[in-house]
């Protein structure tokens, strides 16, 4: 009985990041990969500063949290993101960032 190649793992969900000027690099994420850690390895291969940085949606144009992961951002798979001049956030070690909390209610509700 001959079932074919075995396929281990499916194949690994990625982020299409926009650097401007027309240029993207795909970018391959976990479930567990932070928002930050894409920005950073965008950024690297293009030589650009990550620190002044962040980055917003291709559709929607919201800000996104650098550091949520791929999992909890509510992104898709092969999503479009734009890396943008990040000058909306405090910055690094400074008592003036901003936080992001969330609750799980016993219920289940997300708050």
């Amino acid at each position: 009985r001959e079932t074919g190649p075995k396929r281990s793992h499916a194949a690994m969900p990625f982020l299409q990041v926009d650097l401007g000027r027309g240029v993207r690099e795909k970018v391959p994420v976990a479930p567990n990969t932070t928002l930050r850690e894409v920005l950073s390895a965008a950024c690297t291969k293009r030589g650009l500063d990550v620190a002044t940085r962040g980055l917003r949606h291709g559709r929607t144009r919201k800000h996104l949290d650098l550091s949520i992961t791929f999992r909890l951002s509510g992104l898709d798979n092969n999503a479009l993101i734009e890396v943008v001049e990040d000058g909306h956030t405090a910055p690094r070690g400074s008592s003036q960032a901003p936080c992001r909390v969330a609750v799980q209610l016993e219920s289940g509700d997300p708050r």
